[in-house]
């Protein structure tokens, strides 16, 4: 596949990302004219690359694969620039635009295991070897939060000024801060560390920031002996800070929750800020009480992890 092609796909992949798509703003993207990428468009969708009905853009599932290719080499080659070579994260973006296109999967996978597969780039993107982990419906630019959000800055845009910018406010991937407060008229956003560190975002610089907003939900799950822990957790924490472990000890491979908390820390997977509850209904008699108290930020109970714990769930309430 050509250089051109590669970043065509990247273009409107990305763009497609941001909801900010159109022929005009990918030629902006790639610095070139609206008639050649009307062009290149036509014949993109001739090789099934993308389609076109009534001028809306779309990738196919080969263009999707391919742009995400592109992409997965674009953030490894970044990591390895800023990390083993010593690059500034403003630099590396420019070098890792060259080497994508000279990469191939036999060299890209080298690369991977080189840096034990890295989960992101520097800048906070991820880096996808399973094409469904990129699911990044629940990132939002800060600029989009609302007052009382808990969010975790997620990543920034390849902009060096904003990189000065945030360096300067000590603001930095990975951090959890509170929206305090947002201006009117696209004022600036108030921001508050766990440490009660006030930083202060100008709106513009908020639209190139993503953050991941935490649901307000309150989880009460449970774990089979048989499920891969990691993996659950992963994915919890970044949905709630809230979750209740309850017991499902009476169906096969069932734990205890302290069992459960023992095999986490086996794993050292974060218990502090679980609570372990074998009772399934003093879980959800608590977990309503921190729903129904208005200042606490939570609005719904999400029971899951388990078919058996759903039914368990839904007996013990249909006796009630």
């Amino acid at each position: 596949m050509s250089r051109s092609i590669e970043d065509y796909l990247k273009g409107i992949y990305t763009l497609k990302k941001k909801k900010e798509y159109s022929n005009k703003k990918l030629a902006e993207y790639l610095n070139i004219s609206p008639a050649s990428v009307s062009e290149m468009i036509k014949k993109l969708a001739n090789d099934d690359y993308l389609t076109i009905d009534k001028k809306t853009v779309k990738l196919t599932e080969k263009g999707n694969s391919f742009a995400l290719d592109i992409i997965r080499k674009h953030r490894v080659w970044e990591v390895f620039l800023f990390e083993k070579l010593g690059y500034e994260k403003k630099e590396v973006h420019k070098e890792a635009e060259i080497l994508e296109h000279v990469t191939s999967n036999k060299l890209l996978q080298k690369l991977e295991k080189f840096l034990f597969y890295p989960k992101e780039c520097p800048h906070g993107s991820p880096i996808f070897y399973d094409l469904e982990n990129l699911d990044e419906e629940n990132i939002i630019k800060l600029s989009e939060t609302e007052e009382d959000d808990e969010i975790v800055i997620l990543s920034v845009e390849d902009n060096i000024e904003l990189y000065d910018y945030l360096r300067d406010l000590n603001i930095n991937l990975k951090e959890e801060y509170i929206v305090e407060k947002k201006d009117p008229f696209d004022g600036p956003i108030y921001l508050k560390s766990k440490a009660n560190n006030e930083k202060v975002v100008a709106f513009n610089a908020a639209t190139m920031i993503k953050v991941y907003k935490k649901n307000e939900v309150v989880i009460i799950t449970s774990l089979l002996a048989t499920k891969d822990f990691e993996q659950v957790f992963t994915k919890l924490e970044k949905i709630t800070d809230k979750i209740f472990i309850t017991s499902l000890k009476d169906t096969v491979y069932g734990l205890t929750s302290s069992e459960i908390r023992e095999r986490m820390l086996s794993l050292n997977i974060p218990v502090n800020d679980i609570i372990f509850e074998d009772d399934i209904m003093t879980a959800y008699e608590n977990a309503l009480s921190i729903v129904k108290d208005e200042n606490s930020g939570y609005k719904a109970i999400v029971i899951c992890g388990s078919f058996y714990e759903i039914a368990k769930f839904n007996k013990i309430i249909a006796g009630k």
